[in-house]
């Protein structure tokens, strides 16, 4: 239960540590397991950051998958 900032540094800690090409940055305190739409963020190597906004989890899997694709 943190702030979107906060959420984003630890988020980029992981991915530094990693060597991912970007992480997902979702607070379970905020999006709890079970409900139906989620809110998160993708976080780059160059500490940017793109909010896919709240949506079915659906839709957000589908927008983590293209960006995934993007990066192949």
């Amino acid at each position: 239960n943190v702030s979107n900032k906060k959420l984003s540094e630890q988020a980029f800690k992981v991915l530094k540590k990693s060597g991912c090409d970007f992480v997902v940055a979702n607070d379970v305190f905020k999006n709890p397991m079970g409900s139906d739409k989620n809110k998160c963020s993708l976080v780059f190597p160059d500490a940017s950051s793109k909010l896919l906004g709240k949506a079915e989890k659906n839709v957000i899997a589908s927008k983590i998958l293209d960006r995934v694709v993007k990066n192949i």
